[in-house]
């Protein structure tokens, strides 16, 4: 028979039991959620979208469009091969219409065009008739285009006109101003026609002038003066004919012409000439 007065003692660790169990039951759920909030995976931002790609560059017109559209002069000859794609429509547009004035002797429309410096140029060519008589031998102006060696780049252009049987070149830099275009003359060196060769002149232009840059930069031999006898010198010439076309007399005539070249003064920079149309 069970012992009544036993049972609260029995009750009471029965009551611990369950709170220990209870107890164990909390402290086993803390350490499961704990482990669960430690394995979460960390969530990683998405990388951003790429970028989208540049827009296509701007569509050109055909040069032979532009040509019937500004109404350019046929002896232009400009091929589309030589027109390169960085050459937007204005820019293609803007090279046209100048040498446009340049085959059709138009020296007003021609000068705003130009740097204040070559605008002085061509006021000269105009007042002496120099532009007006080159412009009328015109039978063709044949284009190339390219870009100056230096940083930064600039645009320019070649042109090579035919007039009659001789071929004379320009090379031009353009620049894109407020009011329009301004084209400014690079200087050209002497037989430049006999010098240019490949296919890309706007860039053999620039080495030709940098090897006559530094070719100047030299020195010229001093060419030995020979002594001559002034009283022996004045004995001749009276016995010779005018100066400079030789003795009659027999005498020895050491000086030159009047008139022959002349060697250059060590030192002294070779200057090449201005684009433009010369008198021959």
């Amino acid at each position: 028979m069970t012992n009544r007065a036993n049972r609260p003692f029995t009750s009471a660790l029965a009551a611990a039991a369950r709170a220990g169990a209870f107890a164990s039951l909390v402290v086993a759920a803390s350490v499961s959620l704990t482990a669960c909030q430690e394995e979460a995976p960390v969530q990683v931002a998405p990388p951003p979208p790429p970028p989208p790609p540049p827009p296509p560059p701007p569509a050109v017109t055909a040069i032979s469009e532009l040509m019937s559209k500004l109404n350019i002069d046929s002896r232009i000859r400009w091929t589309e091969d030589r027109a390169p794609k960085w050459m937007l429509d204005k820019d293609r547009e803007a090279v046209l219409s100048f040498f446009d004035a340049f085959a059709r002797g138009d020296s007003a429309r021609l000068k705003p065009t130009l740097s204040p410096t070559d605008q002085f140029e061509l006021d000269g060519l105009v007042s002496n008739g120099l532009f007006d008589d080159s412009t009328k031998k015109v039978t063709k102006i044949d284009i190339r285009t390219g870009k100056t060696p230096d940083s930064p780049t600039k645009p320019c252009v070649l042109a090579v006109f035919e007039l009659g049987d001789k071929y004379e070149a320009q090379l031009w830099t353009y620049t894109a101003t407020a009011t329009g275009y301004e084209f400014e003359s690079v200087a050209t060196p002497p037989e430049i026609m006999n010098k240019l060769s490949g296919d890309d002149w706007v860039t053999a232009w620039f080495e030709i002038l940098n090897k006559d840059a530094e070719l100047a930069k030299k020195p010229d031999e001093n060419p030995t003066i020979p002594q001559t006898n002034r009283a022996a010198a004045e004995d001749t010439a009276q016995d010779s004919g005018p100066a400079g076309f030789g003795s009659t007399g027999g005498g020895n005539n050491n000086n030159p012409p009047p008139g022959a070249p002349s060697k250059r003064t060590p030192g002294t920079p070779i200057k090449p000439s201005r684009p433009g149309f010369n008198s021959n």
